[in-house]
């Protein structure tokens, strides 16, 4: 289960206005996933498709190098994390490694929410 749905396409049918930031703010708050190429003691770097803009519609961007939180004193979400893992990313956090299957039902929820959210017209 993810929340991808509600960030990508709840905010346009609540009043809310598209601001510069809020891709950026959508983008964060979407669980999204990256694969891992370095692992630190508190830190891992990550390859990810951040969201962008492409006229009016959102969009995955390119993968980019991302830094991100694995664990805070001695806490983590992901312990046994390792290069080449998937992980789940939200706000910055790898909260999960994920399975295959796991990872091909997060990219499949993600794309079919885009589709949605680039389809319609918010109200």
């Amino acid at each position: 289960p993810n929340h991808n749905f509600h960030v990508l396409n709840v905010f346009t049918r609540t009043g809310h206005a598209t601001l510069p930031h809020t891709v950026r703010t959508m983008d964060q708050c979407r669980i999204s996933w990256g694969i891992v190429e370095t692992v630190d003691r508190e830190t891992a770097t990550v390859r990810r498709n951040s969201l962008v803009e492409k006229g009016t519609a959102i969009v995955l961007g390119d993968p980019e190098t991302q830094t991100v939180q694995t664990s805070w004193e001695g806490e983590s979400f992901v312990p046994d994390v390792k290069v080449g893992d998937a992980v789940a990313i939200h706000w910055s956090w790898a909260c999960s490694v994920l399975s295959p299957e796991e990872l091909g039902w997060l990219k499949q929820s993600t794309e079919a929410a885009l589709r949605l959210r680039n389809a319609s017209t918010p109200v």
